[in-house]
């Protein structure tokens, strides 16, 4: 089962984007909170909202875009941690046999010598 690793990845902003200040600004006076959920019917603008936060923000991202063949928590957790391995490789890493159905190991890293 492998990943569509473009899941992985933060969209691109479209140039005819109408940009919606109002919800923007709403989303960056809550950077403090380390999750943030964002609701809404299909075709509202989650993905563009989103996308256009993130652009404002300086910060590492790890993105997951996610469909009905996702509904399954051992993929929806291999999908997660590609993610955030993406962003810092140490977070976790996958068993030898790299598959999704593998089980993940937690990893930390060893102290450097001397400290």
């Amino acid at each position: 089962m492998p990943l569509v690793q473009t899941k992985l990845h933060v969209p691109h902003l479209r140039p005819e984007l109408v940009h919606r200040r109002r919800l923007t600004d709403h989303l960056v006076s809550g950077h403090t909170h380390k999750l943030v959920l964002i609701t809404a019917p299909a075709g509202f603008g989650k993905t563009t909202l989103a996308t256009s936060w993130l652009t404002l923000q300086n910060k590492a991202v790890a993105w997951v875009s996610l469909d009905e063949s996702d509904n399954d928590p051992l993929r929806f957790l291999w999908y997660v941690i590609s993610a955030l391995n993406q962003r810092a490789s140490d977070v976790c890493v996958p068993s030898p046999s790299n598959s999704p159905t593998a089980p993940l190991h937690s990893h930390t890293a060893a102290p450097a010598a001397g400290r």
